[in-house]
Formats: C-alpha cells, structure tokens, sequence
C-alpha cells in the first residue's frame, strides 16, 4: 500500500482510522458487508462475530498503532461496508446438465460401490462449495439414475450407506466383475444384499479358498427386523429421571422457570458421560442441550417465554414431587397475638335524601375565548393530503438453517432464504411448499424438523 494511503490512515483518530482503513487498505477492502444497515456481515454473508471484530483491532493495534473499542471498530467497519449480494443461486436441472457433462466418460470401474459425496469429492464436482452438499448430491443422483445406475443401501467397513452400481455391461462386459477382484477399488464388500445371506459348507480347515459347487451355497431366511417401539431421536436421560422424580431430590412447583443450565448443574451426570462441568449457559455442550430437553418433555414440562426469561414450565401433565408454595418473607408482617383485631366492617346508614336524584349544575359561562377542548391536537401545520404508509414489506434475506432429520438422526446447517411475514417465517421447498420454521433461542437459529419414521 502506498506511503500516502498508511500515512492518511495513521493521521486519522478512532472510528475514522477504521473507516479508512477497510476503504484503503489491500487487506480488509471488501471483507465486509452489511444487510440494509442493520448487521454487519462477512463477505460470504454470515454475521460477524467478536473473533472477527478482534482480529481487526489487533491488525489496526499492530499495523497503525491504533488503541480501538469493540464499537468503534465495529461502527466503522458498518460506515464502510457495501450492501450484501447473495450469490443467485443455480437451479437443479441446470447444475444436473453440468455434472453429466463432467462425468461423462470419466466414471471407472473404481466408482462402483461408492456413495455420492465419495463420487463428488473423486470428480471435484463441487470443489468450491458454489452449492451445498445437499443440492450437489441430488443433481449427482438424477446423472446417474440417467445413466442406468442404482443405489443399494449396504454396509461396507463398518459404514451404513446408500452405495450405486452400474447395469450389466456398463463398462463393456456382460456382468459386473467381481468387487475384490477389481482394481483401485478402496474397500471390501462385506455385505451384500440386506436380505440373503450365503453361507460356506466344508470340512475343511485349509486357509486357502476352495472350489464349490452352486449346490453347495445355503441360503438362510432373513431375521425378521424388530419392530421400532420409540420413536427416533434423542431418548430421556434415565439418570436424571430417577432424581426427578426423587422424593428427596425430585422437581417441584417451586422449580418453575429454571434454565437447561440449572437442570444439568443439578441432574446431569457430566463424571459419568466424560463431560466436564460447564461454568455457564455458554459452556453447556450441544449433547447435554438434547439429553435435557428430551427429559424434561418426557416429564410434561415445556420451555416458555416468562418475563423475558426462557424457562421450563409444568404442564398438567408434568410429574412432580408435592411441596408447599416458597413465600417471600420480606411479604410477612409479623404481629403480636393481642394486637391482631377482627375488623368488621359495618354498613354505613344514608338517609333516603341522600339516595334522591339531584338536579345538574349548569355551567357558567364566561366571555373568555377559550379553545375547544374536544377538538385534536395540531402543531398549527396546514393538513397535506398525503398517501398512507405502505406496509413494510416482509424482511426476507439469506440465513443459516438448521435441519433436524429426525428419521436419519442427522443435523445440517445450510444458508437458505427465510421468508418473514406477519404471522410466519419459513422458506420454500424445491417444489414451492412452504416449510415453516422455529426459533432456537438457547442457538440463536432458525430450525426446521423433519418427522417421520425410517422406511
């Protein structure tokens, strides 16, 4: 940067210096933006946060020795941001034609058995992250479903997941080759199908392998799948359940409105699950967030807004151990027993004079110009005929999302646009139905749940 730009930058006192410094210098041109002047954003469009803002006021402390707050830093970095653009975004059909094109004539014998993220990374289809992995994976699946290819979910190594195979002769022969037997292939198939299992018969103990007939294979029936009793999810924490409902250590009416933080302090067992004691609700850890909520539902208690404080509450249905109401002693007025006396009231006697209708005062007029009381107030303005203020529009933009596959056990985050209208926030499905979102306080996220059982 040129002697003039840092000399300029130098000379200029407090948010002025920052100011200048995002205009001028090389290293922070453009790393900010905001949205209608309200937050203050990163360049990919996420809220700043204080790790940001402080790498900043030590870049300023150490590069122009600059002495800056939070504030200032922060008001002068908003002074020089430009308006947040999102990115348009690319639709499936046409991110769909780019992968065929992609992988045309490059997938190999290597490729057989792989999931599609496995694919995504070996094709570098998504090497820049332009979409998420969730779009990239469906556009990659409509590609190979083209192609004549289908997905088998199976186990391989321990891990559980949808693989894709090619039809017969996809790679010039008249059945697919043996899986162990083809080269570059990364894994070992130890599963085939879900629903048949070959087993070996021979009195042999010779290590090596050993030529058998089809007659030879038994094929056993599958065992029949246990049926699911619960749903899936998080289940409640037997531990904490057990000092709930404790006679000694149980909830009471008294524990109305107590935090997620107070709960695990009081129940949790952070020895046991090799967790270490948090210090504050900013510490308690994601795992923990879930094991108390998932209790506390299952003993009919609710989190509610109360008084501006986030709170669980019992319902008529919350299992609690009985004690009497906690009264506030600075309420208590204590009296001595021969000071305590019974107050009757008595009815006042009137005499039926007093019950007559009376005849109305008529004002008294005066010749004093006094305003007309009745009439609106005005700042004596002349009255402009002017149109009514629009409604403001709603305050749509991008924001991140978190999605609770409940069936698949799975949480992602992804950068949606949330819709906000007056009664409803939510954002549009790729068919055009709204999915209507909630607000996560303790995560300060809006989140969408996806219900249902696995098929």
């Amino acid at each position: 940067m040129p002697d003039e730009k840092t000399a300029n930058i130098k000379g200029a006192i407090g948010v002025h210096s920052v100011f200048l410094a995002a205009k001028l210098d090389d290293k922070m041109v453009g790393r900010f933006t905001h949205r209608s002047g309200r937050k203050l954003l990163d360049s990919n469009g996420t809220e700043a946060t204080k790790r940001s803002i402080a790498d900043v006021m030590v870049y300023m402390a150490g590069t122009y020795g600059k002495s800056l707050t939070i504030e200032e830093v922060e008001i002068g970095l908003l002074a020089a941001a430009k308006e947040f653009e999102p990115k348009k975004e690319t639709s499936l059909n046409q991110l769909k034609e780019q992968y065929k094109q992609q992988i045309d004539g490059e997938l190999t014998e290597a490729d057989i058995g792989l999931d599609l993220n496995g694919m995504i990374e070996d094709h570098q289809l998504n090497a820049n992250g332009e979409v998420s992995a969730s779009k990239a994976e469906k556009a990659l699946a409509l590609v190979l479903r083209d192609l004549g290819w289908e997905s088998h979910r199976s186990q391989v190594d321990g891990d559980r997941l949808y693989r894709w195979y090619p039809p017969k002769s996809f790679f010039g022969t008249e059945a697919l080759p043996d899986l162990n037997e083809v080269d570059d292939v990364g894994f070992e198939i130890d599963e085939i199908d879900d629903d048949i299992v070959v087993e070996i018969e021979t009195d042999s103990t010779d290590e090596d392998w050993v030529d058998l007939e089809l007659s030879e294979f038994v094929e056993e029936e599958p065992e029949p799948k246990k049926e699911r009793k619960s749903k899936p999810g998080v289940k409640p924490d037997q531990y904490m359940v057990s000092l709930m409902t404790n006679q000694n250590t149980g909830l009471t009416i008294n524990d109305a409105g107590i935090s997620s933080f107070d709960i695990a302090i009081r129940y949790y067992d952070f020895i046991g699950n090799d967790i270490a004691t948090p210090e504050s609700e900013e510490q308690l850890s994601h795992k923990v967030k879930l094991a108390v909520g998932a209790t506390m539902k299952a003993l009919g208690w609710k989190k509610k807004m109360r008084n501006g404080v986030n709170g669980w509450h019992p319902t008529d249905d919350a299992n609690l151990i009985y004690a009497e109401p906690e009264i506030d002693p600075d309420t208590v007025i204590l009296r001595k027993k021969e000071e305590v006396v019974e107050v009757v009231e008595e009815a006042e006697e009137k005499s039926p004079i007093e019950s007559l209708p009376r005849l109305k005062e008529q004002p008294v007029e005066d010749d004093l110009p006094w305003p007309d009381m009745d009439a609106e107030f005005t700042d004596g303005e002349p009255e402009s005929k002017s149109e009514p203020e629009s409604e403001p529009e709603p305050d749509d933009g991008m924001e991140w999302v978190k999605i609770i596959n409940i069936p698949e056990g799975t949480e992602d985050v992804e950068e949606m646009e949330v819709i906000k209208d007056k009664t409803m926030t939510y954002v549009m499905s790729g068919d055009g139905t709204p999915l209507y979102l909630e607000w996560d306080a303790e995560e300060s996220i809006w989140t969408y749940t996806i219900e249902g059982s696995e098929e």
